[in-house]
């Protein structure tokens, strides 16, 4: 993950967040050019344990789509609800 996000930054893209999305399109606030949202979906444990990190090495948004029954469930490959504050805390995601 670290050397694909890596790339994209490399290549001029920049991450925003939904906020910046919708400053966009309702407020007419530019965005910087190749802008993209970072989108993963599930809320897989990965996405903690390795895409976390990057991002926050990165300075880079991005959104999260939770299937809550498995975080109530405790599921062991989707995130527990203390991870997901650990992330949403970092004010990325």
């Amino acid at each position: 993950m670290e050397k694909q996000l890596a790339a994209l930054k490399e290549s001029g893209f920049t991450a925003v967040s939904l906020v910046d999305l919708w400053s966009f399109y309702y407020a007419k606030k530019p965005l910087p050019a190749k802008a993209l949202v970072l989108m993963f979906d599930h809320g897989f444990l990965e996405t903690y344990l390795n895409v976390d990190p990057v991002l926050r090495k990165l300075k880079w948004p991005a959104v999260i789509s939770i299937n809550t029954h498995y975080l109530e469930n405790r599921e062991t490959f989707f995130l527990y609800w203390d991870r997901l504050g650990r992330m949403v805390s970092s004010g990325l995601w």
